[in-house]
């Protein structure tokens, strides 16, 4: 988790038995994993945060966080007894701006005897998952590859696993091979050798996509920003790179392998990543109904639809969201005019205005004609 904009995280401890346990608090600055202890509120100013503080009764708890980047995790340090203390609450603050802290899908493995263990047998089957240190497992050329979530990342020390992706070791991912629609965070920024994500576009047309990583557009397929709207028109831009986290929308239909080497991968930045007027995601995420819009191939051929409520955009797509505008929008790559097209919007069986309207006889103007953009004259 991204804590680069906080000073202080602060754990809520509402039941503790006296000097039971110490929170511990893991940083990830990039190499290698700091440890923090959960020290007092009251003593946050003058307090030694990398000294062991043993919870002696229920109360706010903090550790000190201005410096690092990367909040990894919380675990009581019991090595004197079992654990006996409940954080009902954690958050972040900057000023008086608190934010939540919430799971982040990483796990720790330790040890080459816990491999088959039912706890990290549990976590290598969580979908969620995104991020797994192994940096604790000893012995070599042992496999995790079975996780369930294939863009899952792994930091490990050198030999230690055999998996043959998404495996980073000193800051630098040999093989990163991304599955379209699975969740995918990077706690902290990395190089890849390779990095490659093979995205279908279905017999639609066009899709949305966005990546972590710079990559070549693949021949046959084009990528679009989107820059604007008006009068229910988006208006777009050809883009000849994809961007790191900078969604684009795709034309053509097919299977297509973005592909890149010696790339840098940031830290994955939270919540959306705009791009014009489209809103890359890096997991399933909710549609915001007041602005959202989605692409669908729908009666009025594929254009981007307004949200209902509990819409969802899977994982390394985008959304559209844009204010002020109708049930649909449409889009233009270029249109050209036809000396036949007032011929055959005569005979098409669907003709629409942009306004997303049935029209039975089109005069002069834009229309969308059997899903396809195109100008009567």
């Amino acid at each position: 988790m991204d804590i680069s904009a906080y000073d202080y995280l602060s754990l809520v401890v509402t039941e503790a038995v006296e000097n039971s346990v110490a929170l511990r608090v893991w940083i990830w600055d990039g190499t290698g994993v700091v440890t923090l202890y959960a020290q007092p509120e009251a003593n946050y100013a003058t307090a030694d945060y990398t000294q062991e503080h043993r919870i002696s009764a229920p109360g706010v708890y903090v550790v000190k966080v201005s410096g690092y980047n990367h909040l990894k995790g919380i675990k009581a340090a019991n090595n004197w007894g079992a654990p006996s203390v409940t954080v009902s609450y954690a958050y972040l603050s900057a000023g008086a701006a608190p934010v939540a802290y919430q799971s982040t899908g990483e796990y720790t493995i330790v040890g080459k005897d816990n491999t088959g263990s039912a706890s990290v047998t549990a976590a290598l089957a969580d979908a969620n998952a995104v991020y797994f240190d192994a940096t604790g497992v000893t012995g070599t050329g042992i496999d995790f590859s079975g996780v369930a979530n294939p863009n899952a990342l792994f930091l490990a020390n050198a030999g230690t696993l055999s998996n043959a992706k998404n495996v980073i070791v000193n800051g630098t991912c040999a093989n990163l091979v991304l599955t379209d629609e699975k969740p995918f965070r990077a706690p902290a920024a990395f190089t890849a050798t390779a990095a490659s994500l093979s995205k279908t576009v279905t017999d639609a047309g066009y899709a949305t996509l966005v990546l972590p990583f710079a990559a070549d557009i693949p021949t046959g397929v084009e990528a679009f920003n989107i820059k604007g709207e008006k009068d229910g028109v988006l208006t777009t831009g050809k883009v000849v790179e994809i961007a790191a986290n900078k969604p684009v929308m795709l034309k053509n239909a097919g299977t297509f392998a973005f592909t890149a080497s010696g790339v840098s991968v940031a830290a994955t930045p939270s919540g959306t990543q705009q791009n014009g007027l489209l809103y890359g995601v890096y997991e399933s995420t909710d549609v915001p109904t007041a602005t959202g819009y989605v692409l669908q191939k729908q009666a009025g051929g594929v254009n981007f639809y307004k949200a209902a409520t509990g819409t969802k955009v899977n994982a390394l797509r985008a959304y559209l969201a844009t204010a002020g505008a109708g049930s649909r929008l449409t889009f233009d790559f270029g249109t050209t005019g036809l000396t036949s097209a007032s011929r055959q919007a005569e005979t098409a069986t669907e003709v629409y205005n942009l306004k997303g309207q049935r029209v039975a006889q089109p005069k002069k103007g834009l229309y969308v004609v059997n899903g396809k953009k195109m100008m009567v004259k």
